[in-house]
Formats: C-alpha cells, sequence, structure tokens
C-alpha cells in the first residue's frame, strides 16, 4: 500500500519535471537490480519472516543501519569521503542496534 501511494504522489511530479529518457547504461541497471533485489524484495521477505517470528522490535532497529550502510556503499563505490563525525555517528548506530539485537528476552 505504501508503494502505491508514494506512486500517486510522485508520477505528477515526474511528468512534469523529468523527459522520460532512460539512460540504460549498467551502473543504472546495476543499481536497478540493487533497489528491486536487495532494497524492496529481501528487505520485506526479511521484514515480514520477523514479524511472524514475533522479534519485531529487533527488526525495527535494524533500520538504524540504513544511513550507515549507505554511507559504506557511498565510501566504498563512489569514493566518497567519511568524516571523523559520520564515523562515531554510525559507531553509535551500531552500538545502538547490538544492544537490541543482544538483549536477553524478559521473563514473563
Amino acid at each position: 500500500m505504501q508503494f502505491f501511494v508514494a506512486a500517486l504522489l510522485v508520477s505528477p511530479l515526474s511528468l512534469i519535471f523529468e523527459d522520460g529518457v532512460i539512460h540504460w547504461k549498467p551502473a543504472f541497471i546495476a543499481a536497478l537490480a540493487y533497489m528491486a533485489v536487495f532494497l524492496s524484495l529481501v528487505s520485506m521477505i526479511l521484514l515480514t519472516v520477523m514479524i511472524r517470528r514475533g522479534a519485531v522490535s529487533r527488526m525495527t532497529s535494524m533500520f538504524f543501519l540504513v544511513p550507515p550502510m549507505a554511507t559504506v556503499l557511498g565510501y566504498l563505490i563512489l569514493d566518497e569521503p567519511v568524516g571523523p563525525l559520520a564515523l562515531i555517528g554510525m559507531a553509535v548506530a551500531v552500538a545502538g542496534v547490538l544492544l537490541v539485537v543482544t538483549a536477553e528476552k524478559p521473563l514473563a
């Protein structure tokens, strides 16, 4: 449902501001495949499985890893600089996720 609503909101803007031409270059195809497979399909399957197993808090904490992973990929693929403040922020995010994921379940 969220993809449908997003498409309704973004489609008119794309018709206004874009020319509709797609440049099918290897980098574009690779990025499109990555987004289609990993960001959509795999992440939704993992989210559904984790919710069914009752691990909602653990799964939602993983969303805090998106900025660190984007930073790492930007550094590795696009040679973007990563400053000390970004490294500290990434460490805090990873530490927070580790605290949630490794926490023992409370006794009922």
